[in-house]
């Protein structure tokens, strides 16, 4: 029963390391810093800067959410009785 605290504290870290790690395009190493440090390990993933192919999905995801967004504003809306 000792062991369950830090056997779960391991796999949150496995975990969000991965989440994090693939958001920046290192997933291998957000895995690695996420098993050995836990959620310090997150935090060193999270403020390494994201690959090039990362970097550039990552705007093309910002751009289509802003256009979709533009284009809910732009949709007139029928008035509620």
């Amino acid at each position: 029963m000792v062991w369950a605290p830090i056997i779960t504290m391991t796999i949150i870290g496995t975990i969000l390391g991965f989440r994090v790690g693939r958001e920046r395009g290192r997933p291998k190493l957000g895995v690695t810093l996420g098993f050995l440090f836990g959620l310090i390990g997150v935090l060193a993933i999270w403020l390494i800067p994201r690959t090039a192919q990362a970097k550039q999905e990552h705007l093309a995801t910002q751009a289509k959410k802003r256009s979709d967004e533009q284009m809910a504003l732009a949709e007139p809306r029928e008035p509620r009785a």
